[in-house]
């Protein structure tokens, strides 16, 4: 159960970053960026990956700072 938690919390943060990144013809959608790196924390600390969530959290608060949340 641990474990397929963290694996979902990584998939979020995948999905995260992509939503974060620039491409030629788009902008950031950082609302988007910061509720999967929310959601990727909570799956982390689900799962007891506790460092990882951590940088999920950190993610997930300059994305929403970005988004002038």
């Amino acid at each position: 159960m641990e474990a397929q938690r963290t694996r979902d919390g990584v998939k979020l943060m995948a999905d995260g970053d992509k939503a974060a990144s620039k491409g030629m013809f788009r902008k950031p959608d950082w609302d988007i960026a910061g509720g999967c790196y929310e959601k990727a924390g909570v799956a982390f600390k689900t799962g007891k990956a506790y460092d990882q969530a951590i940088q999920a959290y950190f993610k997930a608060s300059d994305a929403m700072f970005k988004a002038d949340a």
